[in-house]
């Protein structure tokens, strides 16, 4: 009974039986893709999150100079303002 088993089971077919060595070599070479393809996607997605922090800081920064330069401008035009007013007093 064992040896009519183990006769049914050396007949079967195993794919690669003969070539382990190929075995281990797609293996590797899907291992090998693998690993390239997600560091790949990692490096993508590593550039677009500098990319999004430089723009997020170039907004602020946007916004910080945008209400200087209103702040200045404001400034300087209550200053003329003024002088005028001030001119305009001396003149009477």
């Amino acid at each position: 009974m064992i040896n009519s088993a183990h006769n049914i089971f050396s007949q079967l077919t195993v794919p690669f039986k003969k070539h382990p060595v190929l075995i281990m070599m797609m293996l590797l070479t899907l291992i090998f893709f693998t690993k390239l393809i997600v560091q790949l996607l990692l490096f993508i997605g590593f550039i677009f999150v500098i990319g999004y922090t430089l723009y997020k800081a170039f907004i602020y920064l946007f916004k910080i100079s945008y209400l200087l330069m209103r702040f200045t401008l404001g400034t300087v035009a209550v200053i003329l303002a003024v002088s005028g007013l001030v001119w305009l007093i001396g003149q009477l």
